[in-house]
């Protein structure tokens, strides 16, 4: 068994392909590591996709009140206008 420099925790003495120490319990917490940025990449993902969608949908009504300006009161543009803000600032 060999060493790691500084650590004093033991190494195989089997070596990859590449030359370097097989380290099983190195690569697991490695592949653990990869395994907690992936899920957290996915929830950051699905966490924006549900702010687009949010949005969309305010941008949607603020549409709908742009085009239907004279069939809507000023109050519902207000809203409109209100709501997509809201949506920008907070998601």
């Amino acid at each position: 068994m060999v060493h790691r420099q500084g650590k004093g925790l033991p190494v195989s003495d089997f070596l990859t392909p590449g030359g370097q120490p097989f380290d099983p319990i190195g690569e697991a917490m490695k592949n653990l590591e990869r395994i907690n940025e992936l899920a957290a990449a996915k929830a950051r993902i699905a966490q924006l996709e549900e702010r687009n969608e949010f949005m969309r949908e305010a941008g949607d009504q603020l549409w709908y009140v742009v085009r239907h300006a004279p069939d809507c009161t000023e109050q519902d543009i207000i809203d409109a206008c209100q709501q997509w803000a809201d949506k920008r600032r907070h998601g």
